[in-house]
């Protein structure tokens, strides 16, 4: 009895050896893992879709052959307490990032920031097709024109020519056109309150309201472009 029992509790030390080996081989695998980089060769963009959960991310990721160790990764997800954190978003993956950078960059958002310029001189009729016709934008619906937009908008303005400020902005896909000019109204509105605030030091003192202003820039933004077009 004596010589079982002694032989079972020297199993169970041997078993318990090869576990403690084994779990730490794992730990010690999973730790490398994580800070080592990606098997990306070339630099790719991953999106993930509104109400994509952190299993479908995991999926598609391995689809892809991006993560090559998928239940890692979910383990990484679960310590790092990010399975609810994760936004949607284009991102783009350069060589060399690991698993844990990563995941960072998903839970904080770091998604790629597209650029449109609005020009000057351009007509709102001539924005509208720009915009529309941009395939990273959610378009407007096809009633929405320069007539109606500023009701569509709801923006509180006589007329929508030229207040909208020419300029650079950023945004992320499928962001919407409605967000962009609203944006781009906000940017002229504030640029025509800075005027409008120092006009008594400038010869615009004359001017009656901000719309007079917008006009006045109007007409001799055209006639600079005409003056221009009868130069060539």
């Amino acid at each position: 009895m004596t010589k079982v029992l002694t032989l079972t509790k020297t199993f169970g030390i041997a078993l318990f050896g090869i576990l403690f080996v084994l779990g730490s081989t794992t730990i010690w695998h999973f730790a490398q893992w994580r800070e080592s980089p990606l098997a990306l060769s070339d630099a790719t963009t991953y999106e993930i879709a509104k109400g994509s959960g952190a299993y479908q991310i995991i999926s598609e990721l391995s689809e892809r052959g991006i993560v090559t160790q998928a239940l890692y990764f979910r383990v990484l997800i679960e310590l790092t307490q990010t399975t609810n954190h994760l936004k949607a978003g284009e991102y783009k993956l350069l060589p060399g990032v690991s698993p844990a950078e990563l995941l960072t960059k998903f839970a904080r958002g770091d998604v790629i920031q597209h650029k449109v310029t609005i020009v000057d001189g351009i007509t709102v009729s001539e924005l509208l097709g720009q915009l529309n016709g941009d395939p990273r934008l959610e378009r407007l619906p096809v009633a929405v024109n320069a007539a109606n937009l500023a009701a569509y908008l709801s923006l509180s303005i006589p007329f929508v020519e030229g207040y909208f400020l020419p300029d650079t902005y950023q945004f992320e896909r499928d962001a919407s056109v409605a967000t962009l000019l609203i944006r781009a109204h906000q940017a002229m509105t504030q640029t025509l309150a800075d005027i409008w605030v120092q006009r008594d030091k400038s010869q615009l003192s004359h001017l009656g309201n901000r719309e007079a202003l917008l006009t006045l820039a109007s007409i001799i933004e055209k006639e600079t472009g005409r003056t221009e077009e009868r130069g060539q």
